[in-house]
C-alpha cells in the first residue's frame, strides 16, 4: 500500500464486496481515506486537470482493487468456500488481481468485444494508463463489471453472465456516468435562488411539481402560471399512474406546458426542482432505452411550437405553491382539475412568495 494513502476497514470492505461486488463501484467502498497534500514526486497530473485529488483518487483505485480482490480470495479460502486460489472460471492458474480483471479468458473476451487493448504491464501502470486514456469512464466501468460478473458467476453457477451481457452493462454504466458528469458540469447549485422570483415583464412563469406515494402507483401533480406581479393566472392539478418519480415530474411539465399554450401565453419560463427531468428534456439526442423517452420527446415537441419557452431548475424551497397543490392532488380521486383561482392555503403561500421576492 502506498505510504501516502491510508484505507480503513480493509477486511470488512473485502468481505462486503465478495457477493455481487457489494452493489457499488470499488471507488465508493472506502469510508476513510487520507488524501496526500500534493501529487507524489515525479507523477504527472491525470488528464488535463492538475488538481492533486485526481491523483489521490487514482491511487485509491489502485489500493482498493488490490484490497478487495485479495481479501475476497482470502475470505473464500478461510471460510472453506474454495479449496484453492485457482480461478473458478477458467480453472487455469491462480486468481491473482490481474488474472481476475484482465488475463482470465472471460475477462479478455469482454475487453476484446469493447475493442480495448490489453497489455502485459503491471497493475499500477495498467490502471494509470487507463485513468489517462480517452475514456476513463469506459476503462473503469469495464473493470467494475468484470469484477461484478466474476462474483455473480461464483454464486450463481447455473446462471452465469455472458460476455455480451457484461458489455451491455458496461455501456449502460458509461452512459449514466456521462449523463451525471454533464449534469454536474451544467449546474452550479449555489446560484439557485431559495425563493420564487417573478418572471420578466411581458412573460409568465410556470411552476410544476409532483407528490408520489410509491405503493399506490399514482402521483399527484400541480402546475401554476403566474405573471410578473406574482398573481395567479391559471392552475391545474391531477393524478397520473406512474412507474417512476422522473415520469411523474415529466408528466407535470408536459401538462403545465399544454395549459400555458392553451391559455394563450407565448413568453414562458417553466421551472422544475427535478434536475434529471431538466437534463432529459434539454438533451438533443434522447436514448430510447429509458422508460421516459416517449414523454420527454413529447415535451421537446411542445417546446418547438411557435412560442418562446425555457425550462429552468429551482430549489425545492422556491416551489412551495405547486408542492402543496401536488400533495393535495395525490390525496383526492380527481384525475384532472383546472383552477381559475387559488384556494386559501395556496393564496397564503403565493403572498409569502411575493414577500420574499420583494
Amino acid at each position: 500500500m502506498p505510504s501516502h494513502a491510508c484505507v480503513a476497514g480493509a477486511a470488512s470492505v473485502g468481505t462486503a464486496a465478495v457477493k455481487e461486488g457489494g452493489g457499488v463501484p470499488l471507488f465508493w467502498l472506502s469510508g476513510a481515506v487520507l488524501w496526500p497534500p500534493e501529487t507524489p514526486p515525479g507523477m504527472p497530473p491525470l488528464g488535463s486537470v492538475t488538481s492533486p485529488w485526481l491523483w489521490a483518487e487514482f491511487e485509491l483505485w489502485h489500493v482498493m482493487v488490490r484490497v478487495v480482490v485479495t481479501v475476497a480470495t482470502e475470505f473464500r479460502l478461510g471460510r472453506g468456500l474454495a479449496l484453492s486460489s485457482t480461478c473458478h472460471r477458467c480453472q487455469n492458474g491462480s486468481e491473482s488481481i490481474l488474472h481476475c480483471l484482465r488475463e482470465c479468458p472471460s475477462a479478455k473476451e469482454v475487453w476484446t468485444l469493447l475493442g480495448l487493448y490489453s497489455d502485459n504491464s503491471n497493475l499500477h501502470d495498467w490502471l494509470y494508463r487507463g485513468a489517462r486514456s480517452g475514456d476513463a469512464f469506459l476503462f473503469f466501468s469495464t473493470i467494475w463489471w468484470i469484477w461484478r460478473s466474476r462474483n455473480h458467476d461464483l454464486f450463481n453457477i447455473d446462471d452465469s453472465w455472458s460476455a455480451s451481457k457484461v458489455v451491455s452493462l458496461i455501456r449502460s454504466s458509461v452512459r449514466e456516468f456521462h449523463t451525471i458528469f454533464a449534469m454536474h458540469q451544467s449546474l452550479s447549485p449555489p446560484s439557485l435562488c431559495l425563493h420564487w422570483v417573478p418572471p420578466p415583464v411581458h412573460s409568465v412563469k410556470l411552476n410544476c411539481d409532483v407528490s408520489w406515494f410509491a405503493p399506490s402507483g399514482y402521483a399527484g401533480f400541480g402546475c401554476i402560471i403566474r405573471n410578473p406581479d406574482g398573481c395567479w393566472l391559471k392552475g391545474c392539478t391531477g393524478k397520473v399512474e406512474v412507474c417512476s418519480v422522473l415520469f411523474a415530474e415529466l408528466y407535470a411539465i408536459w401538462r403545465g406546458l399544454l395549459l400555458t399554450w392553451e391559455s394563450g401565453f407565448r413568453e414562458v419560463i417553466c421551472e422544475t426542482d427535478c434536475l434529471e427531468a431538466l437534463f432529459l428534456v434539454n438533451q438533443r439526442m434522447l436514448s430510447k432505452d429509458i422508460p421516459e423517452w416517449d414523454l420527454a420527446k413529447h415535451i421537446q415537441e411542445v417546446m418547438n411550437w411557435n412560442w418562446r419557452v425555457s425550462i429552468l431548475l429551482i430549489q425545492r424551497t422556491a416551489n412551495s405553491v405547486v408542492d402543496c397543490m401536488a400533495k393535495a392532488a395525490a390525496s383526492v380521486a380527481d384525475i384532472h382539475s383546472n383552477w381559475s383561482q387559488p384556494w386559501s392555503e395556496l393564496q397564503h403561500l403565493i403572498d409569502l412568495d411575493m414577500t420574499l421576492a420583494n
